[in-house]
């Protein structure tokens, strides 16, 4: 009776299928397919399971497998990733087991900021440039970072940087040509750029500020005459777009041209007239209006 007791045990064994060995990238850009694998291994009796790939706790794919007892398989998925940024807990689950990981699923960013370089130098002359590169994405990258100078790369150097992390990055010793003239050059990566001008020889930066009317009146307004201004005016005329409010004697010391907007609501009649007597009587500051609201400037 006690054998045929323990033969019936041995029959009604239940499968279990165990998941162990999960591999798949820890991050990953939005869209992109990965490949996921794991270990399933049959510590029960023989037996057949569906195996899930789960994605933020949803099934986005499944397959089924037949294991006797004591045998294992690699089960593998090629999930496709959501267009969403963020860190996700995916895994692989049979009905008995699961192991789960998290991927982050985003893009690294390397912003240019802090440009510093001469705004003037001899013709022929060498000078330094640097500025800082910051990764603002979601995921580590590797990226080249470019110095230009009149629209040609004239030196470049590899960044790696983690999520959230900023370096400094230098080029030395660059020469200037031997040409009298205004010149733009560049720090570049493959998403972001910063852009300064540089006078050489006996040449001059003309700035060039265009007065935003209050972002009340014509919100966007000085960045489109800001587009036009940089498209089509020459390098020597350097413009940049202020605020009607911002405008004080730092800022009139430091413009050699005023392209003027209707100046909005934010400032009454006796404060705009107050801003263009000062800028009419500085003697080196010139201005053109490009829209008249009051006689002043008519």
């Amino acid at each position: 009776v006690s054998i045929e007791h323990h033969r019936l045990a041995i029959a009604v064994e239940e499968p279990f299928f165990e998941v162990s060995e999960l591999a798949a990238p820890g991050e990953a850009t939005p869209g992109a397919s990965i490949n996921v694998s794991a270990t399933v291994t049959n510590t029960g009796g023989a037996g057949v399971q569906d195996v899930e790939f789960r994605f933020d706790g949803q099934t986005v794919a499944n397959t089924t497998i037949e294991l006797n007892a004591s045998e294992s398989t690699t089960v593998e998925f090629s999930p496709t990733l959501p267009e969403e940024t963020g860190t996700f807990t995916h895994g692989v689950f049979t009905e008995d087991d699961n192991e789960t990981a998290e991927i982050a699923v985003g893009s690294e960013f390397f912003a240019v900021s802090g440009l510093d370089a001469p705004t003037e130098a001899d013709a022929g002359a060498m000078i330094d440039v640097s500025a800082t590169v910051t990764n603002t994405g979601e995921l580590s990258g590797v990226q080249d970072v470019l110095f230009q100078f009149d629209g040609q790369t004239v030196a470049n150097t590899t960044v790696d940087l983690d999520a959230g992390a900023n370096t400094t990055v230098e080029f030395s010793n660059v020469q200037l040509p031997d040409e009298d003239a205004v010149f733009e050059h560049s720090v570049l990566t493959a998403n972001d750029s910063q852009t300064a001008a540089i006078a050489v020889g006996d040449s001059e930066i003309t700035n060039v500020t265009v007065v935003e009317s209050d972002s009340f009146a014509e919100p966007g307004q000085g960045a489109e005459t800001l587009a036009i201004f940089e498209e089509f005016l020459p390098t020597r005329l350097q413009p940049s777009v202020a605020e009607v409010q911002t405008i004080d004697d730092a800022l009139i010391e430091s413009t050699d041209v005023f392209a003027f907007h209707d100046f909005g609501v934010a400032l009454n009649d006796t404060d705009i007239e107050d801003i263009m007597t000062d800028v009419e009587t500085d003697p080196m500051t010139n201005a053109i209006y490009l829209e008249q609201r009051i006689s002043i400037n008519a």
